[in-house]
Formats: structure tokens, C-alpha cells, sequence
């Protein structure tokens, strides 16, 4: 789920955010006191374009200045040393776990919709087609490649597509809940422990621990491998 407050500036309709920075979801909304009367027109949060455009936004926004200030005291090293490099990565949610793929991957955060499927194609990995912006989209279960299970019935509220790019292929996937997008360094991943069984799939290629979360990051490459393989 988007976080609830921000600390920070953020150029969003005069409806999104109180003087407190919290979101009108959370406030008026389906998670308030449901009084927003966009409601008796969208039904739900999810269907209204204030909260699609904050999740746009979530790929745009700062991180927050106690953020910077924390990793900029973590990363503070000689000068006598290279500076290393910081990566950004998507926080997300699939059942229990934690995982991080490439920001850079990432087109964008999209509410859960209807996905249509393709007769004698849909699969447990494929799920079907998509649309997205008025576009139809390619969408596969992630859950199924990585053997996680999925939440159920009101535990999936938080649940968002992920819209990725991969060498000019576009693919979406559903998730349980979106957190945020995340800067880290090499440094900060560790390799997969054997007790991980979940973990074990090569499409994880290493954990790194955010906010007291160990998410697993996902493998680009071999996710798009796996994906065009299962198509053939």
C-alpha cells in the first residue's frame, strides 16, 4: 500500500492531501470515514484517478529527508575510496515476502483490474491480457513462478499491478501491496541463505534488508528468460 503520510511536497490534486500530508483515502475515503462523495461514482478508491495519479507519482517522489539523511551517514566513506554506487529498486509484497526489482524496469503502480483470458494460452503463469491506459498488456503471475502463495478476499485490498519493461516488452503483474521505491547499494545485498527454501529460485538473485524487511531481488534478465521460454 502507498504510504499513508508523506513529509515531503508533492503536486497532487488539492483533494489528495490534507495540511498533515495525509492522503484523502485514508481520511475520507474507503480506509476513512467513507464522507468523500466521489465514492457514490467510483465505489472505491482504487476506480478514482486521484488515486491512480498518486501511484504515478510514487516514481517520482523524493524519498524523505530523514531517508537521505540515514543513508547518507550509512554510505559516508574516505575519500581516499571510489564512492559506490546507488541502485533503486520497487518494494513489493507477494503474499508474506518481500521483494525488490529494478526501478529502472518499472513503468508504473496500477490499480488490480479485470485481466481477459486468452483461450488455450491462459495458464497458471499467463494470466491473460490487460488493459492499461487503453493498451492491452501482457500479464503473468509472479506468485506462480516464485512459488509463493497469494492473499485471498479482503487481505488483497492493498493489491496493485506492477507495470515493467523488459528489452521493449512490455509484461504486468499482480501483487499484494506496494511499498515504495527504495535506493541501495551492493554492499547491502547479501547472498540468498540456503534455509530460504522460497527463496532458492534463480529469478532471486540476493536479499537486502530495508526498514527491517529482508526482500529478495528479483533478476531482470532471468525473469524476462523465464517469460519469453514459458510463451516459446
Amino acid at each position: 500500500m502507498i504510504n499513508a503520510t508523506v513529509k515531503e511536497s508533492v503536486s497532487l490534486p488539492m483533494t489528495a492531501l490534507d495540511e498533515t500530508g495525509v492522503f484523502c483515502w485514508n481520511r475520507i475515503g474507503v480506509q476513512g470515514d467513507r464522507s468523500c462523495g466521489r465514492l457514490v461514482e467510483v465505489v472505491h478508491c482504487h476506480n478514482c484517478p486521484i488515486f491512480s495519479h498518486a501511484g504515478r507519482m510514487l516514481f517520482d517522489r523524493a524519498p524523505p529527508e530523514e531517508v537521505l539523511v540515514e543513508r547518507t551517514s550509512q554510505t559516508a566513506i574516505r575519500t581516499d575510496r571510489p564512492m559506490e554506487q546507488l541502485n533503486s529498486g520497487l518494494l513489493f509484497r507477494l503474499g508474506e515476502e518481500w521483494l525488490i526489482i529494478d526501478a529502472m524496469s518499472t513503468i508504473e503502480v496500477a490499480e488490480l483490474r479485470p485481466i481477459r483470458r486468452i483461450p488455450r494460452r491462459t495458464d497458471a503463469i499467463f494470466l491473460g491480457m490487460v488493459n492499461i491506459r487503453g493498451e492491452l498488456r501482457l500479464a503473468f503471475d509472479l506468485h506462480q513462478l516464485l512459488g509463493i502463495a497469494p492473499l485471498q478476499g479482503a487481505d488483497r485490498q492493498a493489491g496493485r499491478f506492477v507495470v515493467i519493461r523488459l528489452d521493449r516488452q512490455t509484461w504486468v503483474f499482480p501483487t499484494d501491496e506496494v511499498s515504495a521505491i527504495i535506493r541501495y547499494q551492493h554492499s547491502q545485498e547479501t547472498a540468498v541463505p540456503s534455509t530460504l527454501e522460497r527463496w532458492k529460485s534463480a529469478l532471486v538473485r540476493s536479499v537486502i534488508e530495508w526498514e527491517k524487511k529482508k526482500a529478495g531481488r528479483i533478476d531482470s534478465i532471468e525473469l524476462l528468460a523465464r517469460l519469453n521460454k514459458h510463451m516459446g
